[in-house]
């Protein structure tokens, strides 16, 4: 059926790079870390101080933990000494606390002035040790579990942009510490898996109402995608908070803002409106985006943790938000100046350029109101079944497919469509930009009109991020029956991690 693998491929860059795999010694030196940030996270539960500042700053490392694949060696070293100092600090701390303490298994010691052959060395006989010490099937869970701990660090520090939530972070950090710090059985990690899930299933909810609180009701919205005449800075990732911002600090200056990527989504709401330089977007794709930024002729932005192997760019145009970036890349200001700067610098939009609209967006209201008429029908057999399609890569070959995938569908069932659109009156499509907090909110509204738990409810996931897994392993846990999964490529999702996570959580994947 559908070779899955060379649709996704094209999503996560590598495949245009030429190199897919991640070296031994990045997934040491990854390993090392991860049992250190553990590690800390068991000394701060038992002293009962998870510190919202460090734990904030605990989950950004493990939210950026693939980007280090592009740090300098001064830079993990930089990164390795200053957590492995906190640890220190509040192991220290918890050991005076009691006459009887434990630490865990696998304790980190290194000498003080560590290199990056010692990091190396200490990461992969900690790999060995648990080699030997796990079974694989704990081995495959683990690695799910760390795919959706990543999703959860992202989705709790975008919620923790509009307000504090230190009982969430707390959750999160109980989670982690259980997961890597005990020897857990197969059904009890599974447990902390769902748990960590259901967590971010609700956090994506919260950080939804903020969103609406924050910038105004979402619309269905024509997005231009032209260009004019002016100096221009190009903003990606998908932090909206971080978008207002620069466009407030820009609000003086004779700069134009273009959007890139899921930040399409910023047109919808009513706050953005109001802005007269929010121009445009500028790219319509994941896969283009590597081109998006290499033709741009303006500063670029991309919002915290929308960092993602972009040496390849350097130009000194590039700029991020977050704390660390990897080599090419500049820190930007927190008023933006030196990002001003550049694109000021810059030879800008010589001359605009003409091209279609967009749409995004889509009303609440309608869109409840539409609810009500499928469900009827539904109630009535009209349709068989009510199929809901995720997010997808949006690659030429995956479009092409589901063109004719969701046409056959279609004739006999109502499809709500999150990716893909095609001509059809059994299909409702709305693009929400990849943004899942938002989705969680349609989803929620599906799920008052419809029994999360009937045979007649199907979920067709495509993307292969980590966002995904905890997407699914939440709609199993409330009871759906039928998922479909992507068959993501290797370089991806482990075939041996993918296949145990199709059983243990009893999901179909899509070229079965």
């Amino acid at each position: 059926m559908f070779n899955y693998s060379q649709v996704n491929n094209f999503e996560y860059g590598c495949a245009s790079r030429g190199t897919c795999s991640v070296s031994p010694n990045v997934g040491a030196v990854k390993s090392l870390m991860i049992a250190l940030l553990a590690q800390t996270a068991f000394c701060m539960l038992k002293l009962d101080e998870t510190d919202e500042n460090y734990a904030v700053e605990l989950l950004e490392i493990v939210a950026n933990l693939d980007t280090t694949d592009d740090f300098s060696e001064s830079q993990i070293l930089s990164i390795f000494s200053k957590q492995y100092s906190n640890y220190n600090k509040i192991k220290d701390k918890y050991l005076k606390s009691s006459d009887y303490v434990r630490l865990p298994a696998n304790k980190i010691v290194l000498n003080d002035d560590f290199t990056i052959s010692d990091l190396i060395k200490s990461g992969q006989k900690l790999i060995t040790k648990l080699r030997k010490n796990i079974s694989p099937e704990i081995k495959y869970l683990r690695e799910i579990f760390l795919n959706i701990l990543k999703s959860t660090c992202i989705n709790y520090l975008e919620l923790s942009e509009y307000k504090s939530y230190p009982e969430y972070s707390k959750t999160i950090i109980e989670c982690f510490s259980r997961a890597i710090n005990r020897k857990q059985s197969f059904v009890s990690l599974k447990n902390i898996v769902i748990k960590l899930a259901e967590l971010n299933s609700k956090m994506m909810a919260e950080t939804f109402k903020n969103m609406d609180e924050r910038f105004g009701k979402m619309t269905s919205t024509k997005v231009s995608s032209s260009s004019e005449k002016n100096k221009a800075i190009l903003v990606g990732g998908d932090n909206l908070v971080e978008l207002l911002k620069v466009l407030e600090s820009c609000k003086s200056e004779n700069i134009d803002i273009y959007t890139n990527g899921n930040m399409l989504i910023a047109h919808a709401f009513e706050k953005f409106k109001t802005y007269a330089n929010l121009k445009a977007h500028f790219g319509n794709s994941q896969e283009s985006m590597m081109l998006d930024f290499a033709t741009f002729p303006g500063a670029i932005l991309l919002t915290k943790r929308g960092v993602q192997k972009m040496e390849y760019f350097y130009r000194g145009r590039l700029f991020s938000s977050d704390e660390l970036v990897p080599k090419g890349i500049k820190s930007a200001d927190k008023d933006y100046k030196n990002l001003i700067e550049s694109a000021n610098f810059a030879r800008g939009f010589v001359k605009g350029q003409k091209r279609a609209e967009l749409e995004v967006g889509y009303d609440i209201s309608t869109f409840e109101r539409k609810l009500e008429t499928i469900k009827k029908d539904f109630d009535e057999k009209n349709y068989k079944k009510l199929i809901i399609v995720g997010f997808g890569s949006q690659t030429t070959e995956e479009i092409d497919f589901f063109q004719s995938y969701l046409k056959d569908l279609s004739n006999e069932n109502f499809i709500i469509s999150f990716s893909h659109k095609i001509p059809s009156k059994n299909l409702l499509h709305i693009n929400i930009s990849n943004n899942y907090a938002i989705l969680s909110r349609f989803l929620g509204l599906i799920f008052e009109k419809f029994r999360i738990n009937s045979e007649r409810l199907e979920f067709i996931l495509m993307k292969c991020d980590s966002s995904a897994l905890s997407q699914i392993v939440s709609l199993k846990s409330a009871g759906a029956k039928n998922v479909y999964f992507s068959q993501c490529p290797p370089t991806v999702i482990n075939p041996s991690v993918l296949e145990l996570f199709k059983d243990t959580f009893d999901i179909k994947l899509i070229n079965n």
